[in-house]
């Protein structure tokens, strides 16, 4: 590879480009779905860190909320105490973890090969892994822990084959794994530490000589940092920690159980690359002996991580296809090789090459159709994205077309990475559109209505009828769940002695009729709010929850003024 100033000045500013496009596909249009339940629970318990200044022992809606450790919620916390509400700035910061995940393998996957395209090629594939865009705009959890996590990563592999900084390297190890364990506990050590460190001492001897000193002080600052918080809660909250912990582990003993084989379609999990990476799994496994001896280890030894990670994540008796994230990364070094393989080596056959282009340009031709389907353009500004997103589309498709095997990793790969940011600029912000609940109605307009912040907020349960945390986040109201039996006596014609008036209820249309029949009798007035469908998915949808279907009514004492 040229060594010489314009080159290394060229490359940088590439690479600078590179990470400002990231940036847009992760950022751009990231506040047009609702938060999934996931990221409610981090923003309801964010936004208590902020009003009850519960920061050291979270809670959400009110109860202890200790599942996980609180790093990306204290973050998340800073975030609604500067801007309150803001679902597009509480993503954004877990868009720049993203980028910083991909900053860690561009610096790794560098060391390795020591060649800038290379390492480029490698995050642009990464970005566009389903996964890592999908939870990049995801204000969650994972993220963080998997960004931290693969700077340790790269820190650890510094001090392992480098005889400078060894100081420097063990601490920044020993912190980024820390504040890997402080994002969501042993998830990342486990799925991508873990299946590196093999894969990395299968691949080539660490150097240990005189960094035994070193690797203790990583292992003593990853303690320090990642476990302190752990030590608080045994020291102040015993009891509650005990309860936590037994429930987290009955839950990945008990909870969405699944056959070891569960994940065999794993390589579906990257996306638009899914048939490179079968196309990575053919070639090196077959061993061609036409690489050179370096390059086939390096490549091996990505496949070592990528089948590390699956197996381990395979024993677990928990599985979710979400959980397959942390393999992204040794999947987008391996098949980066695979590109680079495929486009420059003339031992493997054309036909790779040539299958891997086309299927990407017919992917790329075929996404303005399926706009088109699920979004109807209405008004002169529709129109004109759709038209500009297919001419996009066509204008990439065609840059496919033209892209010739010598040189075709870096055009195939940067194709895809522009194809994404298109999307993410023209698509993305019109993803509500996908979904079709003519009925949608959200609660979340009356969050900032006077009356309801003084009065108590009740959820009724029924047994089809269950209360869902997403309630508290878009009423911005703490909620006391009460069971319809408790609530209202309807052979009786009474209502509950627990509910306290004045009083606002959250309640399905049954339940919600029944007590507006019933209060008059005891000299309660009714204020109807109407009916409220939170769901973005229509009654005739597989995800259409009842939970978020409810009619809120205030209770109010005759000549009562709450």
């Amino acid at each position: 590879m040229p060594t010489n100033t314009a080159f290394i000045r060229h490359s940088s500013l590439t690479t600078v480009i590179v990470m400002v496009v990231m940036m847009i596909i992760f950022v751009s249009g990231n506040s047009s779905m609702r938060p999934d339940l996931m990221e409610v629970r981090n923003l309801v318990t964010a936004r208590e860190m902020v009003t009850d200044h519960h920061i050291m022992v979270p809670t959400m809606n009110g109860e202890l909320r200790l599942e996980k450790p609180p790093l990306p919620t204290w973050i998340a916390a800073v975030v609604e105490y500067v801007s309150p509400d803001n679902i597009a700035a509480q993503r954004t910061v877990t868009a720049i973890m993203g980028c910083l995940w991909a900053w860690w393998l561009y610096l790794l996957t560098y060391r390795l090969t020591r060649r800038r395209d290379f390492a480029l090629v490698a995050i642009m594939v990464f970005a566009t892994c389903y996964p890592v865009v999908l939870q990049s705009r995801t204000a969650t959890w994972d993220i963080y822990c998997h960004s931290f996590m693969a700077g340790a990563i790269y820190y650890l592999y510094l001090l392992f084959y480098e005889s400078r900084r060894v100081i420097t390297n063990s601490l920044l190890t020993g912190l980024m794994f820390g504040l890997s364990l402080m994002s969501k506990g042993p998830v990342a050590a486990y799925a991508l530490f873990l299946p590196f460190l093999i894969a990395i001492i299968w691949y080539r001897q660490p150097i240990l000589k005189e960094k035994k000193r070193g690797i203790f002080l990583a292992i003593i600052t990853a303690a320090v940092v990642g476990c302190w918080w752990y030590l608080y809660l045994h020291i102040f909250a015993t009891d509650q920690l005990a309860h936590v912990v037994d429930k987290e582990s009955g839950s990945w003993l008990n909870h969405n159980v699944r056959p070891w084989w569960y994940y065999w379609r794993f390589f579906l999990e990257t996306g638009v690359w899914s048939f490179l990476m079968l196309t990575t799994f053919f070639i090196c496994l077959k061993r061609n002996d036409n690489l050179s001896g370096h390059t086939s280890r390096q490549w091996s030894m990505s496949l070592v991580w990528t089948f590390s990670a699956l197996i381990l994540l395979s024993l677990l008796p928990e599985k979710k296809m979400r959980y397959l994230l942390p393999m992204m990364m040794p999947c987008a070094l391996a098949m980066t090789y695979t590109l680079f393989q495929i486009t420059t080596d003339k031992s493997i056959p054309r036909f790779f090459f040539l299958l891997n282009k086309w299927l990407l340009a017919i992917a790329t031709l075929s996404l303005p159709i399926v706009y088109c389907i699920f979004t109807s353009p209405s008004g002169i500004k529709e129109l004109t994205i759709t038209i500009l997103f297919a001419a996009g589309c066509l204008a990439i498709a065609l840059f496919f077309v033209t892209t010739h095997r010598h040189g075709g990793a870096m055009r195939l790969a940067s194709g895809v990475f522009a194809l994404f940011a298109i999307t993410s600029i023209f698509v993305l912000p019109d993803t509500d559109k996908f979904f079709g609940n003519t009925n949608a109605r959200s609660v979340s307009t009356l969050k900032n209505d006077s009356l309801l912040k003084q009065l108590p907020l009740y959820y009724i349960e029924t047994p089809d009828h269950h209360f869902r945390i997403d309630m508290v986040y878009l009423t911005n109201h703490k909620i006391t769940l009460i069971d319809h039996t408790k609530a209202i006596d309807t052979l009786n014609a009474t209502l509950g002695a627990e509910l306290l008036h004045p009083c606002a209820l959250l309640a399905d249309s049954a339940t919600a009729s029944a007590i507006k029949k019933t209060a008059p009798l005891h000299n309660i007035t009714i204020d109807d709010r109407g009916a409220f469908d939170d769901n973005i998915n229509g009654r005739n949808k597989r995800h259409h929850n009842t939970g978020l279907r409810n009619n809120l009514i205030i209770l109010k004492p005759e000549n009562t003024t709450p």
